[in-house]
């Protein structure tokens, strides 16, 4: 084999290593979804800092927060979840869903105006923290974090 086909060849193979490395950023690179109506990158740190209650777990690490209508409904809250907001969601979880008290994020303001929810899309764990933090666990299509708009 002469240099130039030697060369031509080593080209080739790194081309086609390079190729399927992009395919595989690709496919295990996590989607983003669009962030909420109305937000803007004014709002980023903000709810970079909203963390799961009496977890010290971001919100946003976990899943993206998306507007959500809600309603109160006895002694709790409930959140709509379709698949337009989630898609992932299983069929028997679209619709009006309760909201452990537990999730609600409290005293903040928020400066969406609406309420935004982050779902989960698989069942996780959290272990307590170190200040005494509760276990908590998360069933798929539960929700984790609720933050509500400011109340009038």
């Amino acid at each position: 084999m002469t240099h130039g086909r030697q060369l031509a060849s080593c080209v080739a193979r790194t081309r086609d290593l390079l190729a399927i490395v992009l395919v595989g950023i690709a496919v295990i690179a996590k989607p983003q979804a669009a962030p909420p109506e109305n937000a803007t990158s004014e709002f980023h740190d903000f709810f970079e800092r909203q963390r799961i209650p009496g977890l010290d777990v971001r919100c946003c690490s976990v899943e993206d927060g998306r507007v959500v209508d809600y309603r109160v409904a006895g002694d709790h809250f409930e959140v709509l979840l379709t698949k337009e907001v989630f898609p992932w969601l299983d069929d028997n979880h679209v619709g009006w869903t309760a909201v452990d008290r537990r999730s609600i994020i409290e005293n903040e303001q928020n400066p969406i105006g609406k309420a935004v929810a982050w779902v989960s899309k698989v069942s996780r764990t959290y272990a307590a923290g170190v200040f005494g933090a509760e276990t908590r666990s998360f069933k798929k299509d539960e929700i984790m974090c609720l933050l509500l708009p400011a109340m009038t």
